[in-house]
């Protein structure tokens, strides 16, 4: 059996890696019945609460017609010091658009990277872990945009 810091680190990339490879089918096992997704400083609006075919659904709008994309996960910080809290997993995530994804999208160059930071808290269930919560935002110290005039 795993131990729960690899579990969430296993979760974690797991969320990203599938959501790269379309793998849509498998991505809301990955999940709790309730996923708290919090997009607010990335997209503006509020913190909701969500069932995990909304969010592979709202992946989907948002992804499925890209050429591709590569989330990187680093810098996990797992924190099990509590057993009521659920764990902490800090990764970097970032996004990597080919140029007919900027053609189609009406923007110049090449190909755009931007960072995000999120935070991903899941817990133990059984022998995997399940995400609870997912929230990300904007990078801009490290976002190509930020580096345009």
């Amino acid at each position: 059996m795993s131990n729960d810091r690899e579990l969430i680190i296993d979760v974690t990339t797991r969320v990203t890696w599938y959501a790269d490879q379309r793998r849509w089918d498998e991505i809301p096992n990955l999940f709790a019945a309730r996923v708290l997704l919090d997009y607010t400083r990335l997209t503006g609006g509020e913190p909701t609460t969500v069932e995990p075919s909304q969010i592979v659904q709202s992946w989907r709008a948002s992804l499925g017609g890209l050429d591709a994309t590569q989330h990187m996960v680093t810098n996990h910080l797992v924190d099990l010091s509590e057993d009521e809290k659920p764990a902490l997993s800090q990764p970097l995530c970032s996004s990597l658009l080919t140029f007919s994804q900027m053609a189609r999208a009406g923007r110049p160059g090449p190909c755009e990277d931007d960072a995000m930071a999120g935070e991903i808290r899941a817990y133990r269930d059984g022998d995997a872990a399940r995400v609870v919560a997912l929230s990300l935002r904007a990078w801009d110290r490290y976002s190509s945009r930020s580096k345009r005039s």
